[in-house]
């Protein structure tokens, strides 16, 4: 979604995701599976309208499900 990827890690530390732009240097962490912005890995943040793309962009049917077989694929294998 505009240069932005989502990454699931290993759920060590609570059910969340990544959301990384590389270019702007962003790394904001979404929980999961109510996709709420949580916290910044990185100094940059990003703008309320982005983030509310972000959270709209996580919900729709297809990535929802998505993210929801990440984090299944993750507690089978813990």
């Amino acid at each position: 979604m505009d240069g932005f990827e989502m990454r699931v890690h290993s759920d060590d530390h609570g059910q969340h995701f990544h959301v990384i732009h590389k270019g702007k240097s962003i790394n904001a962490r979404f929980s999961f599976p109510d996709i709420e912005l949580m916290n910044y890995i990185s100094k940059m943040t990003i703008g309320a309208k982005t983030q509310k793309r972000i959270q709209e962009f996580c919900k729709t049917p297809n990535i929802f499900a998505n993210l929801e077989k990440e984090f299944a694929k993750r507690l089978s294998t813990s």
